[in-house]
């Protein structure tokens, strides 16, 4: 039986999550690589010819695997302009005197197009959030010998993940992890003893790894001792020099101790620091993605103004272990 790190051919049982939203480039999927890490490209938001750039840019500085994540949807998003909710539109105003009233939902590259660029430039390993690879996309994935990465995070969904993604290997995602909800189930967080006596139960051989609450090397030591075959970490790189997380944000990040479940960013289920936006009561919850371009003018104006209330401060409930801002490189040294 090959061990985590033989199926992944990565040096360290530790992937670098796929944080959307420009928060990591090229360059730093590339050094996560290079570090003996498993890097990701979060390709969440971005249009096909981004991701295929993208994707060129860490191929141009890393010969070393990394994963593509996808978040599967196979419904099609085309561009559109929506009225956008009146609350979010008076929140703009105190940036600028007269915001638009409306928001363009972006036409979003379907599930098929991604596999297909994934295909074409010979990506080593596809990661999902959010639903099921239908069985003709898995079938592709498999005979182009692409590792696949399921994200998971309850019991029931790890049934599914074994006997009907064929995944390579199972991410789950616990409750303490930042970010969106990655599972594609509506049922709650399972443990972590949960899922691996149920791994035990199953007799399954395929790695499962930990995300949520791992932000230092004797976090990955409790998630080892614990039975999970390696770590997905996000939250600790988002505080490194090369991240792209801006200066606010991480400052957020150091002082902000506060973590919490919130829809009113995006429309769905996310975890990040509590502030003015994750806090406010909306009186229209459009769904993802439209709640997600909905309030991006006013994240963007907030990021703009150095003001954290009304950003998107994803991040994981082991922020507070999080102390300085650092490289990636000395990050990446203080794990292993």
């Amino acid at each position: 039986m090959k061990s985590f790190c033989e199926i992944l051919s990565i040096k360290h049982p530790i992937i670098q999550a796929p944080m959307a939203g420009g928060l990591v480039d090229g360059g730093f999927v590339a050094q996560a690589c290079e570090c003996g890490f498993l890097g990701s490209i979060p390709s969440g938001y971005l249009s096909l010819t981004q991701t295929y750039n993208f994707i060129k840019s860490v191929q141009a500085k890393t010969t070393k695997p990394f994963a593509l994540n996808i978040f599967v949807d196979y419904t099609y998003y085309g561009e559109s302009k929506i009225a956008k909710p009146k609350d979010i539109v008076e929140l703009e105003r105190g940036f600028i005197e007269n915001p638009s009233e409306y928001f363009v939902v972006e036409k979003a590259p379907l599930v098929s197009e991604l596999i297909e660029v994934a295909v074409t430039l010979k990506v080593p390993c596809i990661s999902t959030t959010f639903g099921l690879l239908s069985p003709e996309h898995i079938d592709a994935l498999k005979r182009y010998k692409i590792k696949i990465l399921t994200t998971i995070n309850s019991v029931y969904e790890l049934e599914v993940a074994l006997n009907h993604q064929q995944a390579d290997v199972v991410v789950f995602q616990n409750a303490l992890a930042g970010g969106h909800k990655g599972g594609f189930s509506p049922l709650p967080h399972s443990e972590n003893l949960e899922i691996l006596d149920s791994l035990k139960s199953l007799g399954s051989e395929v790695p499962c790894v930990l995300a949520g609450g791992v932000v230092t090397k004797e976090d990955i030591k409790e998630a080892l001792t614990q039975g999970f075959d390696g770590v997905q970490i996000g939250s600790g790189f988002l505080c490194t020099k090369e991240s792209k997380a801006n200066p606010s944000y991480k400052e957020a990040l150091l002082k902000g101790k506060e973590t919490h479940f919130s829809e009113s960013i995006t429309g769905k289920t996310a975890r990040g620091l509590k502030n003015a936006l994750s806090s406010r009561e909306a009186s229209l919850n459009l769904g993802f993605p439209f709640m997600y371009y909905a309030t991006s003018s006013l994240r963007k104006l907030a990021k703009d103004h150095g003001d954290s209330n009304y950003q998107s401060l994803w991040c994981g409930a082991g922020v507070d272990r999080i102390t300085k801002e650092q490289s990636l490189q000395e990050y990446a040294e203080s794990l292993v």
